[in-house]
C-alpha cells in the first residue's frame, strides 16, 4: 500500500489513496529493487533452534570461565531519511487523517498512526513488524523521516536493513536503491547478553556506582539502580556514547516479554536461570555524533568521510569499534605497575570485552579512526610557544639546582630533554601515537 502512496508526480493509489481526494487518486505499478543489505541483525536464529536443557548448549566466554554467551545483536537501530518536499508534503496530508482510526492493513503491512508530542516529529506510523516511521509537522520538513527498528524487529528479521528499506519504499513509493543512498544511521544499540554469577555482577555494579579506582572511563556521568540492597543495573555515559548494564530477566519480566527471551536463550526449549546466576545485558548506545566521528576508509578519504552511515559500514567496523569501546572508552583495570604504569584489565571485564569482540560481525583491522571533538591543537606556533615556555621553566630550575646565578642555555636544556626522551622512549612513543590518533581527519601539517 505505502509503496504506491505516491510516485514521482504525486499519484498515490491503493488503500491509502482512498483517504485522498478523487483528483489525487491513481494507479501505479512496477517492481522494486532491493537496496544494499546489512546482513543478519542477530546471531540468534529463532527458526533453527534445537531444544536443549541446562547449560550444556551454552558457550563459555573463555575456557574455564563461568560466563556464558546467550545472545548478541542489535537492540534498537535508528535512521534519518532526507526527503524533498515533493515526496514529503503528500505524506503529511495523508497520515494525520488516519490518527485515531485504529489499525490499518492491506496485503502487505498492518500499522497504526498516532500523534506524538515531539517538537519536530508529530506523527508516528507503527508497523506490526516492529518498525516505526516518524513524520515531521508542517514547517519541519527539513528533518525528513525518522525510522526506528525496535528490538523485536532486530531479533527476528533476517536483515533489518532490508526490512527498513522495504517499509520506506512502501511509505514513500521511492526505489529502495534511491532510499538507501539517502538513509543515514542516527543511533545503534549493540547488545550482549551473558549468564554470570550474581555475586560477580553485584561486585561490578558496586565498583561502577562508587567510581572505584578500578573504573577507567572517558565518561563523566554514572548512574546506578537498586532493588532494595541488590543492584539491578548501572549506566555510564550520557550523550554520544552510553553503556548500559542491567538484569535482563528482571527487565523482561517487567516488560512482559521474558517468554520470548527464554526461547532465545534456551534455543526454543525455554530457559531457566540457574540459582545464583543472573542474565546480564551489556548494551552500548551509540548516537549520531559518535557514528559521524568514526571512519573506516583510507586516510586520503578523511576529508570527505561522513562517518558510519549504514548498517553495512557499522558491521564492517564493529570489531574495531567494540575494541575501542571495551578497552579505551571503558574498562576495569588494576593498579598501575612498572615504569610504564601499566594497568592490567581485571578478569571480569576481560571476559566481557572478549565476548563482545569475539561476537562482532567483523575482525579487528586497525583501520578505524575517529574524528574527535577535543582535538590535539594543530596550531604549530602556539605549540612552539608552549614548548618554549616549558623549556624556559626547565632552564631556570636546572640553573638553580646547579647553583648558578641564572638559568641554563637553551642548548643545554634541549640536551637534557633529549636524554630524558631517550630514557622513556616507549612511553613517549605511546603518547605521540595517541595524540596522532586524536588529530582531525585529513589534517595536512604545514610547517611554520
Amino acid at each position: 500500500m505505502y509503496s504506491s502512496i505516491l510516485e514521482a508526480r504525486g499519484e498515490p493509489s491503493g488503500a491509502v489513496a482512498a483517504h485522498l481526494p478523487d483528483a489525487q487518486q491513481g494507479t501505479t505499478g512496477g517492481t522494486k529493487r532491493r537496496g544494499s543489505l546489512a546482513g543478519s541483525a542477530s546471531n540468534t536464529n529463532l527458526p533453527n533452534f534445537a531444544g536443549s536443557a541446562g547449560l550444556a548448549h551454552l558457550e563459555a566466554v573463555n575456557p574455564g570461565s563461568n560466563f556464558y554467551t546467550l545472545h548478541r545483536g542489535f537492540d534498537t537501530v535508528e535512521w534519518n531519511l532526507a526527503l524533498d518536499n515533493a515526496r514529503l508534503e503528500p505524506l503529511l496530508y495523508v497520515f494525520p487523517g488516519m490518527v485515531g482510526a485504529g489499525e490499518q492493513q492491506d496485503g502487505h503491512y498492518s500499522y497504526v498512526v498516532s500523534r506524538v508530542g515531539g517538537f519536530s516529529y508529530r506523527y508516528k506510523v507503527a508497523f506490526s513488524c516492529g518498525i516505526d516511521v516518524y513524520l515531521p509537522d508542517h514547517g519541519f520538513t527539513r528533518y525528513g523521516l525518522r525510522v526506528v527498528a525496535h528490538a523485536a524487529c532486530c531479533l527476528i528479521a533476517d536483515d533489518v536493513g532490508a526490512d527498513v528499506l522495504r517499509v520506506l519504499s512502501y511509505v514513500t513509493g521511492a526505489d529502495e536503491l534511491e532510499l538507501d543512498a539517502a538513509l543515514s544511521l542516527s543511533r545503534v544499540d549493540v547488545c550482549l547478553d551473558l549468564l554470570m554469577p550474581d555475586a560477580d555482577y553485584q561486585k561490578f555494579c558496586g565498583k561502577v556506582a562508587t567510581r572505584a579506582h578500578t573504573v577507567v572511563t572517558r565518561a563523566r556521568h554514572v548512574s546506578s539502580f537498586k532493588d532494595g540492597d541488590r543492584y539491578t543495573g548501572v549506566s555510564v555515559g550520557k550523550q554520544e556514547v552510553k553503556l548500559r548494564s542491567y538484569d535482563k530477566q528482571a527487565e523482561a519480566l517487567q516488560g512482559g516479554d521474558w517468554k520470548l527471551w527464554a526461547a532465545v536463550y534456551g534455543r526454543g526449549a525455554g530457559f531457566e536461570v540457574p540459582e545464583g546466576y543472573v542474565v546480564v545485558r551489556f548494551e552500548y548506545q551509540l548516537r549520531r555524533e559518535f557514528l559521524k566521528q568514526c571512519c573506516v576508509h583510507g586516510v586520503e578519504q578523511h576529508d570527505t568521510c561522513g562517518g558510519l552511515r549504514s548498517l553495512g559500514e557499522f558491521r564492517a567496523a564493529s570489531a574495531d569499534l567494540l575494541t575501542y569501546l571495551t578497552a579505551d572508552w571503558f574498562r576495569l583495570a588494576g593498579a598501575a605497575r612498572g615504569k610504564a604504569h601499566t594497568r592490567v584489565v581485571l578478569p571480569f571485564w576481560h571476559d566481557v570485552a572478549f565476548a563482545f569482540v569475539a561476537s562482532a560481525w567483523s575482525t579487528v583491522s586497525g583501520a578505524l579512526r575517529r574524528q574527535l571533538r577535543r582535538y590535539v591543537s594543530t596550531n604549530l606556533e602556539r605549540l612552539a610557544d608552549m614548548a618554549a615556555g616549558c623549556l624556559a621553566s626547565m632552564a631556570a630550575v636546572l640553573g638553580h639546582y646547579d647553583g648558578l646565578d641564572g638559568g641554563l642555555s637553551s642548548s643545554v636544556v634541549l640536551g637534557f630533554l633529549g636524554r630524558h626522551i631517550e630514557r622513556s622512549r616507549e612511553k613517549w612513543q605511546k603518547g605521540r601515537d595517541r595524540r596522532y590518533r586524536q588529530l582531525p581527519y585529513g589534517l595536512r601539517m604545514v610547517p611554520v
